[in-house]
């Protein structure tokens, strides 16, 4: 019991710690207004070139979020994808289920939940995605000692 709850501290910690590191993107992406950059075609454009990283669940089960942003002069999307979490605010897209547009700020912000989060970013120029998709880490369990 007492490894468990040192490990529940550690754990505690350690999220608190990254509360404010921007986990959504790096230090140089800067939030832009979302409603004029990420629209219903960006978005349809983003969805067929996704590649869910291995370990992914079914794309059907992600509740997706976008937001715009900048980065090193370039204008990106930051796309957040969700499984079986609760869902988070954003304005819903027309014609594409389980799409939403938020600001950077705003972007569900989960820690440790391997693939059931799954972040990327996206050139609205070049339509390219410039940082691929990954799953958000795990923490790990444990160790058993004997």
């Amino acid at each position: 019991m007492q490894r468990f709850m040192s490990f529940l501290m550690i754990a505690f910690a350690a999220v608190i710690s990254m509360a404010g590191s921007g986990e959504t993107a790096d230090l140089s992406t800067q939030p832009v207004s979302s409603s004029k950059t990420v629209t219903v075609e960006l978005i349809k454009a983003i969805e067929n070139q996704i590649i869910l990283p291995e370990g992914a669940y079914p794309f059907a089960e992600y509740q997706r979020y976008y937001a715009a942003a900048t980065s090193a002069g370039r204008e990106i999307v930051v796309a957040k994808y969700l499984a079986r979490l609760t869902p988070s605010s954003g304005d819903p897209v027309p014609q594409i289920p389980q799409a939403f547009v938020t600001q950077l700020e705003k972007l569900p912000r989960v820690f440790d939940a391997g693939c059931r989060a799954i972040t990327f970013h996206f050139d609205v120029t070049s339509r390219e995605i410039v940082r691929p998709p990954a799953c958000n880490g795990a923490l790990p369990l444990p160790s058993k000692k004997s």
